[in-house]
């Protein structure tokens, strides 16, 4: 997991540096920390933002999502996007429209996996 450190927290001049061995830097208390939930309760009763839970628990929420891992995710984007164009313009019911995605993506995906394969990464 990338940790992310803040540099120049009382200057109010921030900078990110990322990497696995990178310290954390937390109000004035630096800290190595694989599990970005993993801080005291007194970092969030004394940091200076008093949102600052809020912002920590926002990617563990179950609202939020990342984007798939694959070499091909630009692709799909696109077509879903075509897709929805074509539902919202009534050219398409949304059945039609993802069956339309998933019979161009089919192929795409398969070889994208056959490069995988060949390479060893799947």
């Amino acid at each position: 997991m990338p940790v992310v450190v803040l540099e120049g927290l009382e200057s109010g001049d921030f900078s990110f540096i990322t990497g696995a061995e990178a310290p954390v830097a937390r109000g004035k208390q630096a800290v190595a920390a694989e599990d970005p939930q993993n801080v005291s309760p007194e970092f969030y009763a004394k940091h200076p933002n008093p949102f600052i839970k809020l912002f920590a628990d926002l990617p563990y929420g179950k609202n939020a999502y990342a984007v798939p891992k694959i070499g091909i995710w630009p692709e799909y984007t696109s077509e879903i996007d075509a897709a929805f164009s074509k539902i919202m313009l009534e050219e398409k019911t949304p059945q039609e429209a993802l069956d339309d995605v998933a019979h161009r993506m089919q192929p795409k995906l398969e070889q994208y996996e056959h490069r995988l394969q060949a390479r060893g990464e799947k």
